[in-house]
């Protein structure tokens, strides 16, 4: 009995350092919830008192209101969702394991690759679908302020990014930063989108066309913030979204640069 206790206590300690500070990150995310929410509601009076009844990018009618408490459930379902890998499940129900074939990434673009066009519609729609269900119901049922509507979307595409189902490894969280996106800033879906459908039909790089439409939807982000309506929040939001995009494509911008990227056959 010794010996079995030692022997686990000794496996325990060999869990890997990105295991190990994966679980900190997404714990200290649930813990930020909780205090950005305390330190928001000193001035959350004053800032629903100055603001329109519908918001300046889709707010919901209803008066928003500071919940640390549920700010931090909703942040916890989030990641949750997030954490579904959509693409892995609907390329296994199709006998293919997505981490060792094409890219080797569980992302929607290497379903397409390997499995067809239809089973990257479902994987995309439901990265899409869990990107963007905890924040709509934050906004535009719970009433939730943009801060806590922004801890909650980044705990969605944190889960997509480091899926505790997964390992912690997970996709470049695209389609799931598109579905945040879609609750709280839709007109940036709707220029994003066509956008990427361009340029991938003109390259055939999913990666570029990616990049491209990110870039272009936080141009549009900046350009409503200058008129006046898009939350300083929101904006801000999308302006780290976009950086963390970046950061996830490091490996794709290198193939670029080198001309070595994957390409859709024609």
């Amino acid at each position: 009995m010794i010996r079995k206790i030692v022997a686990n206590i000794a496996a325990a300690r060999r869990q890997s350092a990105t295991q190990r500070a994966a679980r900190h990150n997404v714990w200290h995310l649930v813990r930020l919830a909780g205090w950005g929410m305390m330190l928001s509601s000193t001035a959350g009076s004053t800032g629903n008192t100055n603001a329109s009844p519908s918001g300046s990018s889709g707010a919901p009618i209803s008066p928003q209101r500071s919940a640390p408490l549920e700010t931090t459930a909703l942040a916890g379902l989030s990641y949750l969702l997030g954490s579904i890998p959509f693409s892995y499940l609907v390329a296994r129900a199709r006998g293919v394991d997505l981490r060792r074939v094409g890219s080797g990434n569980i992302g929607s673009a290497n379903v397409w690759r390997s499995c067809g066009f239809g089973s990257f519609l479902a994987a995309v729609s439901g990265d899409i679908l869990k990107g963007s269900a905890v924040p709509y119901l934050a906004i535009h049922r719970r009433g939730l302020p943009p801060v806590s509507v922004i801890l909650i979307g980044a705990a969605a595409i944190s889960g997509h990014a480091f899926p505790v189902f997964m390992g912690f490894k997970g996709g470049k969280a695209v389609a799931t930063s598109t579905g945040v996106l879609l609750a709280i800033f839709p007109q940036g879906v709707l220029i994003g989108v066509p956008v990427w459908g361009t340029m991938l039909k003109l390259t055939r790089i999913s990666s570029l066309s990616s990049l491209t439409a990110t870039a272009v939807v936080l141009l549009s982000a900046l350009v409503r913030l200058r008129q006046g309506k898009l939350d300083p929040a929101y904006a801000a939001f999308i302006t780290l979204a976009a950086a963390a995009i970046l950061y996830l494509h490091r490996g794709n911008i290198q193939r670029l640069r080198e001309g070595r990227e994957n390409r859709f056959e024609r």
